[in-house]
C-alpha cells in the first residue's frame, strides 16, 4: 500500500516515517510534501492508498486538499494528525470519511492501530487475505460476538450465574477471567445527540479505541458493549491494581473529543466491587445509579456508584402536591399551567438535599405516565400517543442534567397536549360543523332542534347547549338568520315575488317571515328590494 505524508512541519513528518515499521505493514511512503497543493498533485502522480496529513497547510488547507484528492481517487483513505484545535473542521474532515483524527503529540500506538485499520479493509475489499488470515479473523469475529452476547446475558436479572465456575463461564463464553476484583464500568456520553451518524460512528469507534488501550494492559480480561444509552466494560483484574487511575487517564483523553464534538460531555460511573463474577450484575446496577447521579453532580468526572439509595420521593407530599396541581392543570386544559407545575416539581428535586440523579428520572417518568393517563382516560387521544412514551423513554437519557432533562420533559409534553388541546377542540365543533352544512343544504325544508341534533348523533339538549358555546346564539337564532339572509339574496338578485321567497327559504306563513325578516333587516321585504334590487 502506497501512503503519501503531508505535513508542513517536516519534523512531524520525520517523526511520522520513523514512528512506524513501514515493512512490517506492508505499506511504502511514496511522497513526502509540505502544503496543500503539492499533496494534490503527489495523489494524481502516485496513486497512494492512504494520506497522513494535517488539517492545516499552505496552499490548499486539509479540508480543500481532502475534497480534491477524494474527486481524484474516491479510495483514497485519509488520517488527520492535528494541533489545531478547531471542532468544525474536525467534524468536517469526519464528514468526508476520515477514517482517523489524531490529536498532536501522536503515539506510535494509535497511529499503528488507524493504519492497520486500514489495511484489513483495504485486504478485504481486494480479496487479498490469505486463506488462513481470513479463517482467522471469522473465528476471532465469532468469539468476539459470542462475548459481547455473554456480557449482555450477564446484566440481565433473569441470568443466574450463582452456581458457575469461573472455569465454566470462561469455557463457555470464551472470557480469560481469574479470581480477582470483578466491575462494571459505564461511560456514557451527553451533547452528542445532534450529530449525524457518520460522527457518531466516529464517535463510538475513537471511545472504544480509548478504552481498549487503557484497560487491556491493566487487566486480566475485560469486555465492552456499546448499549442504547451508554458503554458497558466489565473488568477482571489483580487487587493491588488502581483501576481509579486508569479511568481518570481514560476520562481525561475522552474529554479531549470536545475539540472535535464540542458539546460532548462525559461522565464514567464505576460500579461496586465484585468478588465473584456472579455479583457483576450488582455492580452493573450501582454504576448506573452513578452515571445518573450525573444529573446532580455534574459531568466530565467519575461518579462511584452506591449499593442502596433512598427513592422516596413519589410518596412525598411535594410530589403529592404537583400530582394535584399537574391534574388540575390537564382537566382545565391550560398549557401555561402545566409549565408552571413542572417548573414547581423541578425547583423542588433541585432544592432537596437528599434528591439523587435516579430519582429525578424516575420522576420525570412518573410525570409521563400521568400525563398519558390523564389523555388516554379522556379518550381524546391520537395514535401518536401510544409510541410517546417509548420515544420519551429512550430519549430522556440523553440529557446530562436536571435542567436538560425538564426541558425536554415539559417540551414532549406541552407540545404532545397543544395537539391534544386541538384535537378536543375539533371534536367539539364537529357536530356543530356538520349542523351548519346540515342547514346550509336544507334550509328549504322543515327543520327542527331534534332533526338536526338527530342527525348529528347527539341529543337534544346536550346540542342546544354546545351550539350555544360554539357560537354564541342559539340553534334556532342561527337558522332564522340564515334563512334571511338567504332571503335577502333573491329579493336582490331575482324578481321572485315576495311569496315565492317566502317558501323557498322555509317558511310557511307570510306574517312570521315578515316579523323575522324585520327583525334581521331592519326594514320588511317589499322596502329591502326597493332599496336593494
Amino acid at each position: 500500500m502506497k501512503v503519501v505524508i503531508a505535513d508542513d512541519e517536516q519534523k512531524i513528518c520525520q517523526l511520522i516515517q520513523l514512528l512506524i515499521d513501514w515493512e512490517a505493514l506492508g505499506m511504502e511512503i511514496a511522497a513526502v510534501v509540505h502544503n496543500g497543493v503539492d499533496a494534490v498533485e503527489a495523489v494524481k502522480e502516485y496513486q497512494p492508498d492512504i494520506m497522513i496529513t494535517d488539517i492545516k497547510m499552505p496552499g490548499y488547507d486539509g479540508l480543500e486538499m481532502i475534497s480534491r484528492a477524494k474527486e481524484i481517487n474516491p479510495e483514497l483513505e485519509f488520517i488527520i494528525i492535528s494541533g489545531y484545535r478547531n471542532f468544525n473542521y474536525a467534524q468536517q474532515a469526519i464528514k468526508y470519511g476520515v477514517k482517523d483524527y489524531l490529536l498532536k503529540p501522536i503515539g506510535e500506538q494509535e497511529l499503528r492501530e488507524a493504519l492497520n485499520n486500514i489495511r484489513v479493509k483495504y485486504m478485504e475489499r481486494k480479496e487479498a487475505l490469505s486463506q488462513e488470515e481470513a479463517l482467522k479473523m471469522k473465528i476471532q469475529s465469532n468469539i468476539d460476538r459470542i462475548r459481547v452476547d455473554a456480557l449482555k446475558l450477564f446484566l440481565n436479572r433473569k441470568y443466574r450465574m450463582e452456581d458457575m465456575a469461573l472455569e465454566a463461564v470462561n469455557e463457555a463464553y470464551h472470557f480469560h477471567f481469574q479470581a480477582g476484583c470483578f466491575r462494571m464500568v459505564m461511560v456514557k456520553l451527553d451533547g452528542i445527540y445532534h450529530v449525524n451518524r457518520t460522527e457518531l460512528e466516529y464517535m463510538e469507534h475513537k471511545v472504544l479505541q480509548i478504552l481498549e488501550h487503557k484497560l487491556r494492559p491493566v487487566c486480566i480480561d475485560m469486555e465492552c458493549t456499546m448499549e442504547p444509552d451508554a458503554f458497558c466494560i466489565i473488568l477482571n483484574y489483580e487487587p493491588d491494581v488502581n483501576i481509579r487511575r486508569t479511568l481518570n487517564s481514560i476520562l481525561e483523553e475522552l474529554v479531549l473529543q470536545k475539540e472535535i464534538f464540542e458539546h460532548l460531555e462525559v461522565t464514567i460511573g464505576l460500579g461496586l466491587r465484585a468478588d465473584h463474577i456472579s455479583d457483576i450484575y450488582y455492580s452493573q446496577k450501582s454504576a448506573v445509579w452513578a452515571v445518573e447521579q450525573r444529573l446532580m453532580e455534574g459531568t466530565n468526572r467519575i461518579i462511584e456508584g452506591k449499593g442502596k439509595s433512598s427513592n422516596d420521593f413519589a410518596d412525598s407530599e411535594i410530589f403529592l402536591n404537583f400530582n394535584k396541581e399537574m391534574t388540575r392543570a390537564l382537566d382545565g386544559m391550560d398549557v401555561d399551567a402545566v409549565r408552571s407545575a413542572l417548573r414547581y416539581l423541578q425547583k423542588e428535586l433541585q432544592t432537596r438535599k437528599e434528591t439523587n440523579g435516579h430519582e429525578v428520572l424516575q420522576m420525570a417518568k412518573e410525570t409521563m405516565n400521568l400525563y398519558l393517563f390523564h389523555v388516554r382516560r379522556r379518550k381524546h387521544h391520537s395514535e401518536k400517543l401510544d409510541e410517546l412514551f417509548e420515544v420519551f423513554n429512550s430519549e430522556i437519557n440523553k440529557y446530562g442534567s436536571v435542567d436538560g432533562v425538564f426541558r425536554y420533559l415539559t417540551r414532549i409534553i406541552t407540545s404532545s397536549f397543544e395537539e391534544e388541546i386541538e384535537m378536543m377542540r375539533s371534536a367539539d365543533t364537529r357536530p356543530i360543523r356538520e349542523a351548519k352544512k346540515y342547514i346550509e343544504d336544507n334550509y328549504q325544508k322543515p327543520i327542527t332542534l331534534e332533526i338536526v341534533s338527530n342527525e348529528v348523533g347527539f341529543n337534544p339538549a346536550y346540542f342546544s347547549t354546545l351550539f350555544k358555546k360554539e357560537t354564541d346564539t342559539t340553534f334556532s337564532e342561527y337558522l332564522q338568520e340564515y334563512r334571511i339572509n338567504q332571503a335577502k339574496l333573491l329579493l336582490k338578485e331575482t324578481n321572485m315575488s315576495i311569496q315565492s321567497v317566502c317558501e323557498t327559504v322555509g317558511y310557511n306563513d307570510m306574517k312570521s317571515f315578515k316579523k323575522v325578516f324585520v327583525k334581521y333587516a331592519g326594514l320588511n321585504p317589499r322596502d329591502f328590494r326597493k332599496l336593494y334590487s
